[in-house]
């Protein structure tokens, strides 16, 4: 009831255990990071250092599993305890993992001008612009 994750050659992840497959990243050749999903929950960043080939693996988000990473060989092999289905891989990108974002960002406003709430007949009475304390949006 567990996995093992290995780096391979030409950006080939190999996972051995409940689930045996091998997950092929070409951006990783590149030394571009990428990001591993896992039925449990789990995701584990990744990356290649072409100079010493060896990969180092973080976990980002501990699913269902106990997530553990151990060094051999010069690389990282993670190691997840835990009944997985399904795994897959896909580049890394800073608008899925939230502690590379900005703090900054400006968060979009719950009360869009171009969002009604509620329903089309409560818009269609009169006293829905005192309910709601703005206009109606002509329809174009």
């Amino acid at each position: 009831m567990s996995i093992e994750i290995r780096g391979g050659r030409g950006g080939h992840i190999r996972i051995t255990g409940d689930v045996e497959t091998v997950l092929v990243a070409p951006y990783a050749r590149r030394g571009l990071p990428f990001i591993l999903g896992f039925s449990d929950g789990s995701l584990i960043e990744g990356s290649y250092e072409p100079e010493t080939g060896s990969y180092v693996f973080r976990p980002l988000v501990e699913g269902a599993g106990i997530l553990t990473v151990e060094r051999s060989d010069d690389s990282d092999v993670p190691m997840l305890d835990w009944a997985i289905e399904w795994a897959t891989i896909a580049p890394i990108s800073s608008t899925i993992v939230a502690d590379r974002c900005p703090i900054d960002v400006p968060m979009p406003s719950v009360f869009d001008d171009d969002e009604h709430v509620g329903s089309v007949g409560q818009w269609l009475r009169p006293n829905a612009l005192r309910q709601h304390g703005r206009p109606l949006l002509p329809m174009s």
